[in-house]
């Protein structure tokens, strides 16, 4: 099944994520280093409190600490959207960094009762560059922000003469009406100080511009959400070819 193309949304479009790229890289660059140095200090301060039993003050700390790090973290989403337009010529095989993906992932799925199962063409074509695992990485993590208290992410990655496709299926709480949005910089449904909206955003930059491929996000025919990226035979190396499957063993939850 061919996706419906979705390009780029236009001259506009493109305007808007240079200009946000601009913005974003002068606050990541103007919040780094004071970030990483208050942090410093308040870990600082964190050890000398322990050391005095004064747990309330440590407390207190602690709750510092973990708000430094959720603002390193939105940096962090900032300086990658901004590199999103800077590929490496490195070669690297799908499955790898899809498996890839999945381990930096498993954790924390586990620790929420989600099982991952993945469902692999074997063999998998190359791609230059690591950007897909940036993409594949935010997916995850999305479908996992969607399934807090458990469930199934089911990946798939297949390919035919035209196109590499890896579909991302969770059972999560599903999609807003205009499903598109997602994609949008700055767009988010998650809760205040949960998310920046960068994300999905960051997923379809790459993978257009990157690889000049598509990504969509769907309702899921049983729940949930469905995201599919898909990549054009022209942007792989090697045989792409209607292949047989290798299924690997669950993640997560009771794997």
């Amino acid at each position: 099944m061919n996706l419906p193309p979705i390009g780029h949304g236009g001259g506009a479009l493109a305007e808007k994520l240079a200009a946000l790229g601009a913005i974003a890289a002068k606050v990541a660059h103007e919040l780094n280093s004071p970030l990483d140095g208050s942090r410093r200090f308040v870990s600082l301060a964190l050890r000398a409190v322990e050391s005095t039993g004064d747990e309330r003050t440590a407390g207190y700390l602690r709750e510092s600490l973990g708000a430094h790090d959720r603002m390193q973290r939105v940096v962090r989403e900032l300086l990658d959207f901004v590199r999103s337009a800077r590929p490496e010529i490195e070669e690297h095989s799908l499955d790898a960094l899809l498996e890839e993906a999945i381990r930096a992932n498993a954790e924390r799925a586990a620790g929420q009762g989600v099982v991952i199962v993945s469902d692999v063409c074997d063999p998998a074509p190359r791609v230059s560059g690591d950007g897909l695992y940036q993409v594949f990485t935010n997916i995850i993590r999305n479908a996992l922000d969607a399934m807090p208290d458990g469930g199934t992410l089911r990946i798939r990655l297949h390919s035919d003469a035209d196109a590499v496709r890896v579909s991302f299926q969770d059972s999560g709480a599903g999609l807003p009406p205009d499903s598109q949005r997602v994609f949008e910089p700055l767009f988010t449904t998650k809760p205040p100080g949960r998310g920046t909206g960068l994300g999905l955003a960051l997923c379809r930059e790459i993978v257009t511009r990157q690889y000049e491929g598509e990504v969509r996000a769907d309702a899921a025919p049983d729940g949930g959400a469905l995201f599919t990226v898909q990549i054009p035979a022209s942007a792989c190396r090697g045989a792409v070819q209607r292949s047989a499957f290798r299924v690997d063993s669950a993640h997560g939850a009771g794997a």
